[in-house]
């Protein structure tokens, strides 16, 4: 589906804005279709500071990052038609283990 690179652009260009060099990519997704769909779609991602803060948190204690967050496709009208769930997975590539 086209919105599976959504939430991994998403907090990569977050973490290189802050200087982390990462490798970042899609661990897994699952598409839910509640109904047939007879219009357009608009999807809807949501990242809050605290999804941010805990992925950061995540990369500098363990060096990597693994979350699942959802993305909803809903009609001009705000129907839910499709929603989809993205596993995120982000590695520093500069982590280094303490001694």
């Amino acid at each position: 589906m086209a919105t599976d690179p959504f939430y991994v652009l998403m907090f990569y260009l977050y973490f290189n804005q802050k200087g982390y060099t990462l490798r970042a990519w899609l661990k897994s997704g699952h598409i839910d279709y509640i109904k047939p769909v007879k219009s357009s779609l608009v999807f809807y991602f949501d990242l809050s500071l605290e999804d941010f803060d805990k992925a950061e948190k995540a990369l500098k204690e363990n060096g990597r990052f693994v979350g699942i967050f959802k993305a909803l496709g809903k009609n001009k009208e705000g129907e839910i038609y499709v929603t989809m769930d993205s596993e995120v997975y982000l590695r520093d590539l500069n982590y280094q283990k303490p001694a």
